[in-house]
C-alpha cells in the first residue's frame, strides 16, 4: 500500500501511470523494448482499452487509507 499510495500521488490516471512506465522502460531498457517493446505496448493498450481490465475495474482515485 506504501508504494501504491506514492505511485497515486505522483501520478494522475492508469494512462500516465502507464505512458511513464513504457518511457522508463525504453530508456533503462532499449535493447530489451527493441525485442518486445511491442508486446509490452500492447499489454499496455489492453489494461488500458479492455472494459474488464483491472485499470477500468478500478478506479485511480480509489481511497488507499
Amino acid at each position: 500500500m506504501y508504494a501504491a499510495r506514492i505511485l497515486q500521488r505522483a501520478f494522475s490516471s492508469w494512462r500516465e501511470l502507464g505512458e511513464n512506465y513504457l518511457i522508463g522502460r525504453e530508456f533503462w531498457s532499449l535493447t530489451q523494448t527493441k525485442q518486445d517493446g511491442d508486446q509490452v505496448r500492447a499489454a499496455y493498450d489492453r489494461l488500458l482499452n479492455d472494459p474488464n481490465s483491472p485499470w477500468n475495474r478500478i478506479s485511480w482515485t480509489l481511497s488507499l487509507q
